[in-house]
C-alpha cells in the first residue's frame, strides 16, 4: 500500500494535490493553518524521512524528468523576491452547466479547460514565497554523490478523459509534456558568473531553480540557507516565455521561463550532517582520537610538516557560531598561517586536503588584477529585480581559503579595495554588506577562513600561526579513514558544549592571574582561550570543557604565541 501510494506520488502528484484540494472543500473538518489540505501529511505518510526515492534535479537527471513529476533539489537561496498571490480557488462553469472548482496551488499557472469561464466573485487568493535556488558553491563531488541517483521516470503525455460531473465539480488534468528537449537550455545558465561566480568541477552544474513555497512563513527562508526541496516540477522552455501568461499580482522574476521551477510541497534545512553518511551516528573516544592524529598528520603534510599549525587548522575546520553578542559571532575562528617570506609555499595542497574532508571549501588565489576585477560582494539590479551573486556568497559552513601568495605589490582601484575591506568584514564580522545600488545590508554568515601568506596578511585574521619546516608526515588514508574523516567533521562540527561550576572558577583563576603578569592580556584574551578550548572539546569528540582540556588548550596556544 505504502509502496503505491509512494508511485502515486512520484509520478502523479498533481492528481493527488487535486484530490486533496477538493477533499478538502467538500469537509467540514479543519486542517491547520501549515497545511489546509493535509497534503504534507500524506507526503509525510508516502516517504516519512526517506526522500531518497525522489528523483533528484541535476545535470544527470535534467533530460529524464517530466513536467508535473515529483522531484527534489538540493539548492542554497541565492535571492528572494516580494510574496506573490496565486488562486487558491475559483470555481469555472461551462455552458452545459457543468462545475469545477479549479486551483493554481502547486501548479504554474490556472488550467482551465477552453470552454469553460471562471466565476471571478468566487476567487479566492492565498501567497507563495519564491526562492531562486542554486547548487551549493563550492560543493565537493564526494559529498554530492552521497545522494542516491535519481530513478528515470517513464510517464508519457496521457490525459485522462473528461470524467461525467458529479453533484459538485469535476477534475481538470494537466498535461504533462517531456522535458528532455530543453535539458541543454537548463543548464546554459550555469557558466554565467552572476549565477555561479565559483566554479568548482561538476557539483556546481545543477541548474537554477525557482521554487515556490506555500504554506509557510517567509522568515524560514534566509539568504544562503541550504534546503532540501520536493515539489512538482514544470518546465517551459524559453521559447514559451512570450507565451507566458503573467497575472498582474505575480511578481516578475528575471529569467524564469528558461529555468525549472519546482512547486514546493514540503522541504528541510540541509547541513554537513545530511550529507555525510553516518554522521549522526555516535563515534567510539579512540576512534575519535585516532581519526583526529590522521587529519592533523595530513594536513600537517601540506604544511612543511607543522602539526602545530595543522592542529588550528582543524580546529577552524570545526568552527561553527553558536551565538552572536551584539556584533560579536562568538565560535568563529579566523586564521591565518603565516610562512617566513623566503620560504616557498602554495594553498592548492591543503586545499586539496580541506576539500576532502569538508563537503564545501572555496579557495580564492588573491592578486591585486584577481581584487580589482572580481566581483567579491553581491549586488542587487534594482532595474531587473536580480541579485548578482559575488565570490562572498556562499552557504553556512563553506571553509574559505585564501591564498596571498602570488600578491605583488600594485595599485588597488577603489573596487579592490572595497573588496579586501569586504574579506576582512567577514573573517572578523562573519558578516557581508550586499549592495542594493542605494544602501548596503549586511547579512550574517558563518564562514571560517583561512589565510596563507609570506610574513604579515593583508587581511586581519583572529590569530596567526608561523609555520615551522618539520619532518613532513605521510599520509595516503584507506577509503575507509577517509570516511572516517568526513564522518568526524560533519559530527564533531555540531557539538554543543557545557561548562560545569568547577571548570569555570578554574578558568576565572587562570585569567585573572594571567592579567596580573601579563599586561598584554585582555578581556578580548579570555574569549578567545574560551572560543579555543570549544574547539578543542569538540576535536576530541567531547561535549564538556574539563580542566584537563583548558590546561591543554592554554598549553597549546603558548607554543603558538612563542613563535609569534
Amino acid at each position: 500500500m505504502v509502496m503505491e501510494m509512494t508511485n502515486e506520488w512520484i509520478n502523479q502528484p498533481l492528481q493527488i494535490t487535486q484530490k486533496l484540494f477538493e477533499k478538502s472543500h467538500s469537509s467540514s473538518t479543519i486542517s491547520s493553518a501549515d497545511d489546509p489540505w493535509n497534503v504534507k501529511k500524506s507526503f509525510e505518510e508516502a516517504f516519512g524521512d526517506n526522500w531518497t526515492q525522489i528523483p533528484l534535479l541535476s545535470q544527470a537527471s535534467s533530460g529524464k524528468l517530466s513536467n508535473g513529476s515529483l522531484v527534489r533539489v538540493r539548492a542554497m537561496i541565492q535571492d528572494t523576491f516580494d510574496p506573490e498571490f496565486f488562486l487558491e480557488s475559483v470555481y469555472a462553469s461551462n455552458d452545459q452547466g457543468h462545475k469545477c472548482l479549479c486551483t493554481s496551488k502547486y501548479r504554474d499557472g490556472l488550467d482551465v479547460q477552453d470552454d469553460y469561464e471562471l466565476d471571478e466573485t468566487s476567487q479566492k487568493f492565498g501567497e507563495r514565497y519564491p526562492l531562486l535556488c542554486v547548487s551549493p558553491p563550492g560543493l565537493n563531488s564526494w559529498a554530492d554523490e552521497n545522494v542516491t541517483p535519481p530513478t528515470p521516470i517513464t510517464t508519457g503525455n496521457k490525459r485522462r478523459a473528461p470524467e461525467e460531473p458529479s453533484d459538485m465539480e469535476d477534475s481538470i488534468d494537466l498535461q504533462r509534456p517531456r522535458v528532455q528537449e530543453h535539458s541543454e537550455n537548463i543548464l546554459a545558465g550555469n557558466s554565467d558568473p552572476s549565477v555561479y561566480p565559483i566554479q568548482k568541477g561538476k557539483a556546481s552544474l545543477s541548474p537554477p531553480c525557482l521554487v515556490r513555497v506555500y504554506d509557510a512563513s517567509s522568515d524560514s527562508f534566509k539568504l544562503n540557507h541550504t534546503f532540501e526541496f520536493v515539489g512538482i516540477l514544470h518546465y517551459s522552455g524559453p521559447q514559451e516565455e512570450a507565451q507566458m501568461d503573467v497575472d498582474d499580482f505575480e511578481t516578475v522574476i528575471p529569467g524564469q521561463s528558461a529555468m525549472p521551477r519546482l512547486e514546493c510541497i514540503q522541504y528541510r534545512r540541509v547541513d554537513d550532517r545530511r550529507l555525510v553518511e553516518g554522521s549522526n551516528a555516535q563515534m567510539e573516544v579512540e576512534q575519535v582520537r585516532e581519526t583526529r592524529r590522521l587529519i592533523i598528520d595530513w594536513l600537517a603534510s601540506t604544511l612543511h610538516g607543522d602539526k602545530l599549525a595543522a592542529e588550528y587548522v582543524l580546529l577552524n575546520l570545526l568552527s561553527k557560531i553558536h551565538h552572536r553578542a551584539e556584533a560579536l559571532p562568538l565560535g568563529s575562528l579566523s586564521l591565518n598561517v603565516k610562512y617566513a617570506p623566503q620560504s616557498t609555499f602554495t594553498a592548492a595542497p591543503l586545499s586539496h586536503v580541506i576539500s576532502q574532508i569538508v563537503t564545501r571549501d572555496v579557495l580564492l588565489n588573491l592578486t591585486v588584477e584577481h581584487l580589482n576585477e572580481t566581483t567579491f560582494v553581491p549586488k542587487k539590479d534594482i532595474d531587473t529585480n536580480r541579485l548578482h551573486a559575488g565570490v562572498l556568497q556562499v552557504s553556512e559552513g563553506t571553509i574559505m581559503v585564501i591564498d596571498e601568495g602570488k600578491l605583488r605589490a600594485g595599485q588597488l582601484t577603489a573596487h579592490g579595495t572595497s573588496n579586501v575591506t569586504a574579506l576582512g568584514n567577514m573573517m572578523t564580522w562573519q558578516r557581508v554588506e550586499y549592495d542594493f545600488q542605494y544602501q548596503r545590508i549586511p547579512f550574517p554568515v558563518d564562514v571560517p577562513a583561512i589565510t596563507l601568506s609570506h610574513g604579515n596578511s593583508l587581511i586581519k585574521a583572529m590569530i596567526s600561526v608561523s609555520v615551522r619546516e618539520e619532518e613532513t608526515p605521510t599520509v595516503s588514508p584507506t577509503p575507509d579513514q577517509l570516511h572516517m574523516m568526513r564522518r568526524y567533521i560533519a559530527h564533531c562540527r555540531y557539538l554543543n558544549m557545557d561548562i560545569d561550576e568547577a571548570t569555570s572558577a578554574v578558568m576565572q583563576n587562570t585569567f585573572v592571574h594571567a592579567r596580573k603578569t601579563d599586561s598584554e592580556v585582555r578581556q578580548d584574551t579570555l574569549h578567545l582561550w574560551l572560543t579555543l578550548a570549544r574547539l578543542q572539546c569538540k576535536s576530541f569528540g567531547e561535549s564538556q570543557l574539563s580542566e584537563e582540556r583548558w590546561n591543554y588548550t592554554l598549553d597549546v596556544e603558548k607554543r603558538r604565541v612563542a613563535r609569534s
